[in-house]
C-alpha cells in the first residue's frame, strides 16, 4: 500500500532540520531577544584601524571579523542586526554539514542526527548575542568541516572551492582556528581512507597534495603580503600576548640573571610590576596561573612593554615572544608541568562541555536504553540483524564522525593549552563534534530495534 503524501514528508530530515532550527530561533528569542550585547573584548574589534594596509596588517586583531562589524554598521550603525547575522551563520552550518556528510556517503538519518547536535550546543546561545567573533569563528569552522567531508566524498570541485575559501575566512575571522589547517590534511586524507575502495576517485597521495595546496597557497600568499607590508611573516601579530600570560608569571630574579641581556629589561620590569600588583602570588601553582592570566597580559606584560618599545602592536608582540621563548627554553621542567595539567583539566571540561551536556546526557540514556531492549530481546531470540549494506555504512558513518569529533576536539584543545588556559570559552567551541558519535550510534541502535522508523 502506498504510503500517503502527508505521511512522506514527516519522514523527511530536511523538515526536521527546519523545526530544530525555527525552536532554536526562539530560545534565542526568550534568552536574550537579539538584543546586541558588548563585552570589554568588543573594542579590539570595533577599533581595529582599516584607514590603510600598514594599520590594519598592524592590528592585534585579524581582519575578518572587523571587516564584517564594517560591513553590518552600513545596515546597522547600532550593529543591532549583528545578532541575527550569527544566527544566520550558525543555521548555515548546520545545513552545510548535513549536506556536507550526505555528500560524504551518509545516509539521510545518520547526516540528521550528527548535524542536529549542534542545535543542542549551549556555547551558541550564550554568544550569539556578543559583539565576539566565537560564533562566527566556530560556524565558519563548522562550515569548513562540512566542505571538507563533501570534496572527500563525491569530490565536486564547487566542494573543494567552498572548502578552500570556508577555511581561509575561518581563521582570518578567528585565529584561534589557524590549527585547522594542519588537521583538515590529516583529516581529509583520514576520511578518505575511510570511503570503500571503489568510492575513491584517485589515490590517496593525490587527495593530500591537493589538501596541502588547499590549505597552504592562501595562508601563504596571506602572510606573504603581510610580511612585505610590516615586516612580520604570520597570520597576526597576537602569539606573543598570549604565551606571555603564562611565561612570565614562571619570573623570578635569578631566572632573570639566567635571560640574555636583550630580554633582561623587559623582564626585569614585568618581574617589578608584578610585586607592585596586589594579590598577585610568585612562582603559582596551576590555580594561581588561572587566576592572574588575564592580568599577566593586560595589566603587567603589554603596559611594561609598550613603556619600554613603543606601542607599535608588531613590535611589542615580537618583545614579548622573543620574551617566552626565552623563558621556556630555561624553564622547559615548569612549562611541561603546566601543559600537562593543563591537558588532563581540559579533557575533563571537554566531557563535562558535550557528553555530560543535558543534550548528551539524553543521548547516553537512549544508548543505555537501547541496550536493554536489544539484551532483552537477544534473551529472548528476537533480535533483528540489518542489513549488510545497512552495518557497512554504519561503519563508515560511526568512524567519520569519532574522526571529526575527537580530531577538531583534540587540535582544538592542544593549541588552547600551548598558550592558553583551557577556560569554557576555549573549550566549549573544541566540544561541539563530540556528541555527533552519541547521535550516530544511538541512531543504529534504533533502526536496529524498530527498521520502520528510518527516515528517507
Amino acid at each position: 500500500m502506498k504510503e500517503p503524501d502527508r505521511l512522506r514528508i514527516l519522514r523527511q530530515p530536511l523538515l526536521w532540520l527546519l523545526v530544530q532550527a525555527a525552536g532554536a530561533g526562539l530560545v534565542c528569542w526568550w534568552n536574550h531577544g537579539f538584543v546586541v550585547e558588548f563585552v570589554p573584548d568588543s573594542s579590539t574589534y570595533l577599533d581595529t584601524d582599516l584607514s590603510s594596509p600598514r594599520a590594519a596588517f598592524s592590528e592585534i586583531r585579524t581582519l575578518g571579523y572587523p571587516l564584517l562589524l564594517a560591513w553590518a554598521r552600513v545596515f546597522s550603525p547600532s550593529l543591532g542586526i549583528l545578532p541575527y547575522i550569527h544566527f544566520l551563520l550558525f543555521l548555515s552550518a548546520v545545513f552545510l554539514l548535513y549536506s556536507g556528510l550526505r555528500s560524504y556517503g551518509f545516509a539521510p538519518v545518520m547526516a540528521f542526527g550528527a548535524a542536529s547536535t549542534l542545535f543542542y550546543c549551549r556555547f551558541f546561545y550564550a554568544y550569539i548575542p556578543l559583539v565576539l567573533a566565537d560564533v562566527a569563528g566556530l560556524s565558519l569552522a563548522i562550515i569548513s568541516i562540512a566542505f571538507l567531508a563533501a570534496a572527500m566524498g563525491r569530490g565536486k570541485s564547487l566542494a573543494w572551492i567552498g572548502f578552500a575559501v570556508s577555511l581561509a575566512l575561518t581563521y582570518h575571522v578567528r585565529p584561534a582556528y589557524l590549527f585547522l589547517a594542519p588537521l583538515a590534511v590529516l583529516l581529509g586524507t583520514s576520511l578518505y581512507w575511510l570511503l570503500p575502495y571503489g568510492a575513491r576517485k584517485a589515490s590517496s597521495l593525490r587527495v593530500s597534495l591537493a589538501l596541502c595546496l588547499a590549505v597552504a597557497a592562501p595562508l601563504l600568499l596571506y602572510c606573504g603580503l603581510r610580511w612585505s607590508v610590516v615586516g612580520h611573516f604570520g597570520l597576526v601579530s597576537f602569539g606573543g600576548y598570549n604565551l606571555v600570560g603564562i611565561t612570565t608569571q614562571f619570573l623570578a630574579p635569578e631566572l632573570v640573571a639566567e635571560l640574555p641581556e636583550s630580554e633582561r629589561e623587559l623582564a626585569f620590569a614585568i618581574l617589578e610590576k608584578q610585586r607592585q600588583t596586589p594579590s598577585w602570588q610568585p612562582l603559582p601553582e596551576y590555580s594561581d596561573i588561572l587566576r592572574q592570566y588575564n592580568d599577566a597580559i593586560w595589566r603587567i606584560a603589554i603596559p611594561v612593554a609598550q613603556e619600554l618599545h613603543g606601542a607599535d602592536p608588531v613590535v611589542v608582540n615580537q618583545r614579548l615572544q622573543e620574551l617566552s621563548k626565552a623563558i621556556l627554553l630555561r624553564r622547559p621542567k615548569m612549562y611541561g608541568v603546566w601543559l600537562k595539567t593543563a591537558f588532563k583539566e581540559g579533557l575533563v571540561r571537554l566531557a563535562a562541555l558535550s557528553w555530560l551536556e543535558r543534550s548528551g546526557i539524553a543521548l547516553l540514556a537512549g544508548l543505555a536504553f537501547c541496550a536493554g531492549v536489544e539484551t532483552y530481546r537477544r534473551a529472548n531470540a528476537a533480535a533483528r540483524r540489518p542489513p549488510t549494506d545497512q552495518v557497512q555504512n554504519y561503519f563508515i558513518e560511526y568512524h567519520a564522525v569519532v574522526l571529526i569529533g575527537v580530531g577538531f576536539a583534540l587540535a582544538k584543545m592542544a593549541l588552547v593549552i600551548l598558550v592558553e588556559p583551557p577556560l569554557d570559552r576555549y573549550l566549549a567551541p573544541a566540544a561541539v563534534f563530540l556528541p555527533m558519535f552519541l547521535a550516530v550510534a544511538l541512531i543504529d541502535r534504533v533502526l536496529r530495534i524498530f527498521p520502520a522508523t528510518e527516515v528517507e
